[in-house]
């Protein structure tokens, strides 16, 4: 089988559609299957190493995302020829902007089954992005492209119920599937926690770190992840526990104001920002933390904290939307409502209670086999045949 895949996000760019299109990318490929993907072209000097991988002109959207790029409108008969010649069995869309629009026209164009990936949760995370307009005509106008966009697919894909909900209460015309997006679990698995903590490399960089206790946040460095919310939970923590540092893993537009927040919480001590970091390494700090901590409340998934899981360590989050899908309550951790204080109590009980932190770790390890990559595929595979069976 021959899979094309369009996306307005890939490599370079950090992000989870990323990390899922690849994953896909590889998972089918083991199979044996053929899979191309269709990105845009972020630094014309990079030197594209992964195979099959197609890169399209794009423009530089700095008035949006500084990070992010738009596939050029005007490529259209560069992608259709690059499809032309890879003749594909399924077109699966991963994104809702220029790259996926002209990927849906060829599949339509061609009578190709079309499915497209829901991966994000736009009407909640639009106004990051664009916050100069009204916010609820802004929410209106997203929900009428959600429903334009997603209409003539054969499958829509939706990482969480949750998503497949609100989907239906746009009233999209389309039969969907709930696939969440699979972790591989050899990228994070086999990391001795013990070793970590005699050994991590993050001692040279960081001296402060040792025998601190350690927690984590992995992720886009963004107002829409309630990092406010978590620096705040660190300056009531230091009231009772003062041995610990956070280390907040990514980069993003709010940083300079978030390290400044630190300050002005007189938490700067305790909160250490170390930017992007290679995925080849990021499980060593999963497994060198203590307790992963996610207060984010837009997430489509939150896959973090299942990879924090697959290392041995507990996860406290707040459970909503994406979270409370994949931590289904208290597996892992501890999923506690929007409140501060519960927070950061549950933060401070794995701190404190090494019975307890012991079984959470044990826990955490446990649960997130459920999300591996080799279980999700198998539902992708699923549909793909249904599609080709029209």
């Amino acid at each position: 089988m021959k899979v094309a895949i369009g996306t307005d996000t890939y490599w370079p760019r950090v992000n989870g559609v990323t990390v899922s299109i690849q994953t896909l990318k590889r998972e089918l490929e083991k199979m044996g299957h053929e899979c191309y993907i269709l990105a845009p072209t972020y630094d014309d000097k990079v030197k594209e190493i992964e195979k099959n991988v197609i890169r399209i002109p794009a423009l530089h959207v700095s008035t949006i995302s500084k990070e992010d790029r738009l596939t050029s409108p005007f490529a259209k008969g560069k992608i259709f020829k690059h499809l032309d010649e890879i003749k594909p069995d399924i077109i699966h869309v991963q994104t809702e902007f220029t790259m996926g629009t002209m990927v849906k026209k060829y599949a339509l164009k061609h009578n190709i089954p079309l499915i497209i990936t829901c991966h994000t949760f736009w009407e909640e995370y639009i106004h990051h992005y664009i916050p100069f307009f009204p916010e609820k005509p802004e929410k209106a106008f997203v929900r009428y492209l959600t429903k334009k966009f997603f209409k003539n697919a054969k499958y829509i894909i939706v990482p969480t119920e949750r998503m497949e909900e609100k989907l239906k209460q746009y009233n999209v015309d389309a039969k969907t599937v709930v696939v969440p997006t699979g972790i591989a679990k050899e990228d994070f698995d086999g990391i001795s926690k013990e070793d970590e903590k005699k050994n991590s490399f993050l001692y040279e960089k960081y001296p402060v770190l040792k025998n601190k206790k350690v927690l984590l946040y992995v992720g886009r460095v963004g107002h829409e992840k309630n990092l406010s919310f978590l620096l705040k939970s660190m300056q009531k923590l230091k009231e009772k526990f003062k041995d610990f540092v956070l280390l907040i893993v990514g980069d993003g537009p709010g940083r300079k104001e978030f390290e400044e927040m630190t300050k002005t919480l007189g938490i700067e001590d305790n909160v250490i920002f170390t930017g992007y970091m290679d995925r080849k390494i990021i499980k060593r700090v999963y497994a060198f933390a203590d307790v992963f901590t996610f207060a984010s409340k837009t997430e489509t998934q939150g896959l973090v904290t299942i990879e924090a899981m697959i290392c041995g360590t507990p996860v406290v989050a707040i459970g909503e939307m994406g979270t409370k899908d994949v931590m289904q309550g208290d597996n892992g951790g501890f999923m506690v409502k929007d409140d501060l204080d519960e927070f950061t109590d549950k933060i401070y009980l794995l701190l404190t209670d090494e019975k307890l932190y012991s079984q959470k770790s044990k826990e955490a390890y446990e649960y997130s086999m459920n999300w591996t990559t080799d279980v999700q595929i198998k539902k992708i595979m699923d549909v793909y045949e249904k599609a080709l069976k029209g």
